[in-house]
């Protein structure tokens, strides 16, 4: 790196973390790139207005999201001193201390699990059907050092097949989410694949987790979480 690149570099290293664009642990919801011509609304809005396909959905994400987004502890500085004390009671119940670990819970909730149960919401109230998940497991290996099942790590268990070198403890995790998903392609209801009957969102507002101990129906999953992001959202 030489001239202006070096120079550029050397300048953005002395910025401190506020100066930063992606600044705060808490963002208005994910949604697609807007460009006011072919994409004029969000994702939440397009729901809300009841512009999405009246069709079943099953919908869901992982307990460590944040993956994809490579939160930083500095960013609970940024949390209002008078909304740490509820922040801390939502998302570090155990009273660990760890930032890595709260930052990463935030952002997973903010960015990914409460807009999955708003949409499942929005869907439920336009009167179709919606089944909600939430991966959580983690093979064996690298449970001692995992924040949670990283984005996108529950797709090789949907799809299964002996390409994915499961461990033996995994299999019985991917037959299981692979007879679901199959059994909502099929029918648009996933049954109960063996195991749990998986509810409707509706009325309970139940999600279905796939975790290190099986498969277990969950109402009001998360609550105490996503409220807060809820919450802390509508301030904005």
């Amino acid at each position: 790196m030489q001239g202006e690149d070096a120079t550029a570099a050397a300048a953005l290293r002395k910025l401190p973390i506020s100066a930063m664009p992606y600044t705060e642990p808490f963002t208005a919801r994910a949604q697609p790139i807007l460009d006011g011509t072919w994409i004029s609304s969000g994702i939440a809005e397009g729901f809300a207005a009841g512009r999405q396909a009246k069709v079943p959905l099953l919908t869901g994400g992982n307990s460590n999201e944040a993956s994809l987004f490579r939160p930083q502890p500095a960013q609970l500085d940024l949390v209002p001193e008078a909304a740490r004390p509820s922040l801390n009671a939502a998302f570090d119940p155990e009273n660990t201390g760890d930032r890595t670990k709260i930052v990463h819970r935030l952002s997973t909730a903010t960015l990914v699990t409460e807009p999955d149960r708003n949409v499942a919401r929005l869907q439920s109230k336009a009167g179709q059907p919606v089944y909600l998940y939430h991966f959580s497991y983690v093979t064996p290996a690298e449970r001692e050092k995992s924040l949670g099942a990283a984005h996108a790590a529950e797709i090789k268990y949907v799809f299964g097949g002996a390409a994915q070198k499961f461990a033996p403890e995994d299999v019985a995790i991917s037959k299981a989410m692979n007879a679901y998903w199959a059994a909502f392609a099929k029918t648009g209801n996933p049954g109960s694949a063996g195991g749990p009957a998986w509810p409707r969102f509706a009325p309970k507002e139940t999600a279905i987790e796939f975790a290190n101990d099986g498969v277990h129906v969950r109402d009001q999953h998360q609550k105490a979480r996503l409220d807060w992001v809820e919450q802390s959202l509508a301030k904005r």
